[in-house]
């Protein structure tokens, strides 16, 4: 095919905030491939600037990614229909509002709703994601991935997968989003930094070790010769895989939470999220 195409199912009954579609953009951190370490972070909703109608065929009122969004902004300003603080407000809603909003509506028990399924939905859909996909990963160390990752509701509650997006756009704009996607990156190097401060403490540790016990020497030509070299190449492949030493563990009040961990064993490597019967092959 010369041209290739995505076809994707569209919802026909999307859940609706105050009778607009909306969509989720949550953000996923591939921390490490060697092994593979995933965190999850929330996001926000983004809310059409136009009430919803499955007849009409104004893109805006169907798509409501960033870039339709910012199409539909233009519109709006120019035609009056809103000033910005009206469309900042509308257009995007934390996870606690939008949790609170469906619990003042009656379509949902509680707020413990968040925690009790949409928060675990999200993380539970970027496992699989991040399973299907891993095999394709290049295991070394030193690489690392924010994503964007996509997903709508719809009108019975079930979550629907999108897309995700590599390297995500993080404007700055609304003020609300400008505080969660600068903390939310400043974490993010927190974790990534804390993992090279550990492996290259271990790799300069090794080294002084080989050097210190004779096991490193050098020829008559200043050639490094290094006992038993695959027992070596070895062991260094093992203290430079990812993983934190004590010293290095993450604060707890970072807003990232980690979803797997291949340095874990068993159902914990993906926080007991999987069962049993996932693994009895």
């Amino acid at each position: 095919m010369k041209n290739p195409v995505i076809v994707q199912r569209y919802i026909h009954n999307p859940l609706l905030v105050v009778d607009h579609k909306f969509d989720f953009r949550i953000y996923m951190l591939i921390a490490s491939v060697n092994p593979l370490i995933v965190y999850y972070h929330d996001g926000f909703l983004r809310v059409s600037l136009f009430e919803y109608d499955v007849t009409n065929k104004e893109k805006g009122m169907h798509l409501t990614n960033t870039a339709q969004a910012a199409e539909a902004k233009r519109k709006a300003l120019r035609e009056g229909l809103m000033n910005e603080t009206e469309y900042d407000n509308l257009q995007m809603w934390n996870l606690t509002r939008f949790v609170s909003y469906l619990a003042e509506v009656g379509k949902v028990e509680s707020i413990d709703w968040l925690d009790n399924y949409l928060r675990p939905q999200f993380q539970h859909a970027m496992q699989h994601l991040v399973r299907m996909t891993q095999h394709k990963f290049y295991p070394t160390s030193i690489s690392y991935q924010l994503m964007g990752v996509d997903f709508m509701l719809d009108d019975d509650l079930n979550l629907w997968f999108i897309e995700a997006n590599v390297g995500p756009e993080l404007k700055e704009k609304p003020k609300e989003k400008e505080t969660l996607v600068t903390t939310m990156i400043l974490d993010m190097f927190e974790i990534v930094h804390a993992q090279l401060k550990s492996r290259l403490k271990r790799t300069i540790k090794y080294i002084n070790w080989l050097d210190q016990s004779g096991l490193l020497t050098r020829d008559d030509d200043g050639k490094v010769k290094i006992s038993k070299l695959e027992q070596r190449k070895q062991e260094f492949a093992d203290i430079t895989k990812n993983y934190l030493d004590e010293e290095f563990e993450i604060r707890s009040d970072n807003g990232w939470v980690k979803i797997i961990d291949e340095n874990k064993e068993g159902l914990d490597r993906y926080n007991y999220m999987f069962g049993i019967e996932c693994f009895d092959i």
